[in-house]
């Protein structure tokens, strides 16, 4: 049920991320990488961002090594940090957003509102793996 789950919501953001300006695969790989294992955390970022990379059609590994390093640092500074800690992530996330957003959309600007939206969104995806995970 949690691998159905897990795919279930890569496929989502996948078609998602076509249809809007977020980078929601990003905001899945956070999400996953922070209450996933650590081999469905890399997994995840491998698979996120080759579809990321397949789908805006940029130089296939580009994303993959973004999404790699954001799972890594995720995964560094869980022992330290609770998991669970809402705050840490909305922090983390957002910033990771608007380095994705000024790295690979190349305008080099700041992104507050869509860092903010995907930040909020990683939030109640995290609250809800939390549950989900937590009542298995």
């Amino acid at each position: 049920m949690w691998k159905f789950i897990i795919l279930f919501t890569i496929i989502l953001a996948f078609i998602l991320e076509s249809l809007t300006n977020l980078p929601l695969l990003l905001v899945v790989v956070i999400a996953l990488s922070s209450f996933a294992g650590p081999k469905t955390g890399v997994l995840s970022s491998f698979i996120c961002g080759l579809l990321s990379d397949l789908g805006t059609g940029k130089p296939l590994g580009m994303t993959v090594i973004f999404f790699l390093i954001a799972s890594f640092i995720i995964m560094l500074y869980k022992r330290r940090l609770k998991q669970e800690s809402l705050l840490f992530m909305f922090v983390y996330s957002f910033i990771m957003v608007n380095l994705y957003l000024i790295l690979f959309q190349r305008s080099g600007y700041f992104y507050p509102i869509q860092s903010a939206i995907s930040a909020f969104i990683v939030i109640i995806s995290a609250y809800i793996l939390y549950n989900i995970k937590s009542s298995q």
